[in-house]
């Protein structure tokens, strides 16, 4: 009976990380996409002077290639792969 306990504990306190862990990536993610959108609208409307404009344009593009890209694909690609790890953990507390 404590051992039904203890098991039931452990699989809350997973169950209660693995929360954690999914809402701060979550949070960290939309800084980013928060961020990089206050980036993209500035360079888009605000004038930038000349000699400016080259940096600009590279982090413009790493901004789009880098954070957006990891992030979209990060939630939109790796969600297969963590709904099958998902399934095999329920099969195996099941």
């Amino acid at each position: 009976m404590e051992n039904d306990k203890l098991q039931e504990l452990k699989v809350c306190n997973g169950a209660n990380e693995d929360d954690l862990k999914k809402r701060r990536r979550f949070y960290l993610a939309l800084i980013g996409v928060g961020i990089s959108f206050i980036y993209v609208f500035c360079t888009t409307f605000v004038t930038i002077p000349e000699s400016g404009q080259r940096i600009a344009d590279t982090v413009l593009g790493m901004i789009i290639t880098g954070i957006l890209g990891q992030i979209y694909s990060y939630y939109f690609a790796g969600k297969e792969k963590e709904d099958n790890e998902n399934k095999q953990k329920e099969e195996e507390i099941q």
